[in-house]
């Protein structure tokens, strides 16, 4: 299944891609006690809750009058475990420019969704957690201490204050029955054109593993967001390239979909005191 979240008068409302379109989902299923919303049907730890669903969008006769007209999509699901790092964004939401920073630069990622609780799990127990995949992109912020650009011209200026301070999530979340991470490929196009391209059958760890390195050292609870990581070529700076302010940067995944977002002309908002956020398999910050 491919499912998303929508805005339903204000509300976070849980739809399916079926087709070209996206239906509602609750409408579709028929039963009261159907969950709402992405970050509910992840409590509810899929189960027969999701074989309902998958059930009822194969019948064409269930999805009549279901169908949403230009669906405004969110963010898929609100992760439990970014909420107190980093803002999240939705589809086609725009990345604000902090204040102090020099450059923005994108981070090509796929996430898995945790589906139910795990600790101390094998990488062989680990694929039965996951509810789903999505793709992520982590959004980095750079300062140059001498002013200068961090990228392009002909000396190198050091590196002032580094700070990934938001993340992209979506368009989609995709089943495993539907996707296999270890094949196909990541794309990264900045101003419609293509900057980053990586094979999923060549990273350098898979998703059991890092559950399983995850939680031999913390819990993990349904609604936990866990990212790849990039690859190399994954972000700008890799590249020696630059994100102007205004431009529109994708990222794709078969079944997946485009994750569009577009960095927002000129730094916007107060400048936030400094801060240190790392997840437990972030790479560090490139030199």
């Amino acid at each position: 299944m491919r499912l998303v979240t929508y805005d339903r008068g204000g509300a976070r409302r849980l739809g399916a891609w079926v087709g070209e379109a996206v239906v509602d989902l609750p409408t579709v299923v028929g039963h009261p006690a159907f969950p709402t919303t992405m970050e509910a049907l992840v409590a509810h730890r899929g189960g027969t809750t999701l074989v309902a669903a998958m059930d009822a969008i194969g019948h064409p006769e269930y999805l009549r009058g279901c169908t949403v007209g230009r669906p405004r999509l969110l963010t898929p699901i609100v992760p439990i475990s970014l909420l107190e790092h980093r803002r999240v964004l939705g589809p086609d939401e725009p990345v604000p420019w902090p204040a102090w920073a020099d450059e923005l630069d994108y981070q090509v990622e796929l996430a898995c969704i945790i589906g139910e609780y795990a600790r101390d799990v094998s990488a062989e127990e680990a694929m039965s957690v996951i509810f789903g995949y999505t793709l992520m992109n982590d959004w980095t912020a750079r300062e140059a201490r001498d002013g200068d650009s961090l990228m392009g011209g002909a000396g190198r200026p050091s590196l002032g204050r580094v700070e990934r301070f938001a993340t992209s999530l979506g368009p989609s979340v995709v089943t495993p029955d539907e996707f296999d991470p270890t094949q196909g490929k990541l794309t990264a196009r900045v101003g419609g054109e293509i900057w980053s391209v990586g094979d999923l059958g060549q990273a350098r760890t898979t998703f059991p593993d890092l559950i399983a390195e995850l939680s031999r050292d913390r819990e993990l609870f349904p609604g936990d967001v866990v990212g790849s990581g990039t690859f190399p070529g994954g972000c700008a700076l890799d590249l020696g390239r630059r994100i102007c302010p205004g431009v529109t940067v994708e990222l794709e995944a078969r079944t997946i979909g485009v994750l569009r977002n577009r960095a927002a002309k000129g730094p916007s908002g107060p400048r936030p005191g400094p801060r240190t956020v790392r997840r437990p398999h972030d790479p560090a910050p490139a030199p």
